[in-house]
């Protein structure tokens, strides 16, 4: 071992004059043994800390790693127990970066991902997945909501953007095409019927939106011209103020889909006992069918031929990958859809717990191979 060690130290590598180990010269012995002491110290010390700089994340101290995980995850509030849950995912996903890991939502999911499948795959029972399941779906919907940066990012809308296009009394579901500066080009809105509606130049509109990140916004602004666009869909162009307004902020990620769903009318039913006046939820034997544009776990987007009234309750039953998801939801407001059918934004009122991971699973992917 010492004969590797002296190899590698070429300060070393000289002819030592035996006269300087003289009994006469016992200061110059001191002084050379003094300089290839050091010499071998410090290239100890050099071989420690390049091997500590390549160790694994795994093997880093727990200090060093908690730090790391601290500053990367400043600012998100998470309470005590999902620091704890956050460092276990990031230690058996072996991330050696929490920073970088945690400002990018494809890396974020990747890890997240393999947690999922491990909870699945190694949990005893059922109940105690879903338990965990619902930590890890709770957990990422915190992350997914990023410290605010101050910037007004709602000005800028991207292409391809869902939003409710209002006109006077009245909304209409469009898809934005394209955005510069103050000016965004949509679709023309349609009718229940689905005819093209016919605006005039100087109508008064306002555009609502959600961003990738969930913060949603509304820009006024007025009618310029019916525009071609290079797609050959047609276009209504709108000049806004350039000052958007916040909205509520949605609690969960948002995912554009198509699914197949029925849902049932759900009415609360009084009943008199005496002096007592107790209630429950009744739902109805007759099915309708629907379509899902959209859905998160705290609410979805529905097409139906058949629209109820704001403010229904409804029970909503979804197959996906031999899964039942059931939900309670309740009818926000209606809008006109272009084609057939009407679009009812619905939130969630009652999700149970293996539904809510369902959703989750769904909204972020993990139920695919295409984060693997």
């Amino acid at each position: 071992m010492m004969s590797g060690l002296f190899s590698r130290l070429p300060l070393l590598q000289f002819r030592i004059n035996p006269s300087l180990f003289d009994n006469e010269n016992p200061d110059n012995a001191i002084l050379i043994l003094s300089v290839i002491g050091a010499v071998i110290l410090i290239t100890v010390i050099i071989g420690l800390i390049q091997r500590s700089r390549y160790r694994p994340t795994s093997s880093r101290s727990p200090g060093m790693f908690s730090f790391n995980y601290r500053r990367a995850a400043s600012g998100y509030g998470l309470n005590s127990d999902q620091r704890k849950l956050l460092v276990s995912i990031f230690r058996n996903g072996s991330v050696r970066d929490p920073e970088r890991v945690i400002q990018t939502p494809a890396s974020l999911d990747r890890v997240f991902q393999g947690a999922y499948r491990n909870i699945e795959r190694n949990s005893r029972t059922d109940d105690a997945a879903q338990r965990l399941l619902t930590e890890l779906f709770t957990l990422r919907n915190v992350l997914d909501n990023p410290p605010s940066s101050g910037a007004n990012t709602g000005n800028r809308i991207l292409a391809n953007t869902p939003a409710i296009l209002v006109v006077g009394k009245e909304s209409f579901s469009v898809r934005v095409i394209s955005s510069e500066g103050l000016a965004v080009v949509t679709e023309v809105p349609r009718n229940a019927l689905g005819t093209p509606l016919r605006l005039t130049r100087g109508t008064s509109v306002t555009i609502s939106f959600f961003t990738q990140s969930s913060k949603g916004f509304s820009l006024n602004g007025r009618i310029s011209e019916a525009v071609s666009t290079g797609s050959g869909v047609p276009g209504l162009k709108i000049i806004h103020n350039g000052k958007a307004k916040t909205l509520v902020k949605r609690n969960f990620r948002r995912k554009q889909c198509s699914l197949n769903c029925e849902y049932y009318h759900v009415n609360l039913e009084v009943i008199s006992q005496g002096r007592r006046k107790t209630s429950r939820l009744v739902t109805s034997e007759k099915s309708w069918q629907g379509n899902l544009l959209d859905i998160s776990a705290g609410g979805c987007s529905m097409r139906t031929s058949n629209p109820p009234s704001v403010g229904s309750r409804l029970k909503i039953s979804i197959e996906h990958n031999n899964t039942s998801i059931n939900v309670l939801g309740m009818v926000l407001r209606t809008n006109r859809s272009p084609g057939y059918g009407t679009i009812l934004h619905i939130k969630f009122i009652k999700v149970p717990r293996k539904s809510f991971n369902s959703i989750s699973a769904i909204v972020f992917g993990y139920d695919s191979r295409e984060l693997a």
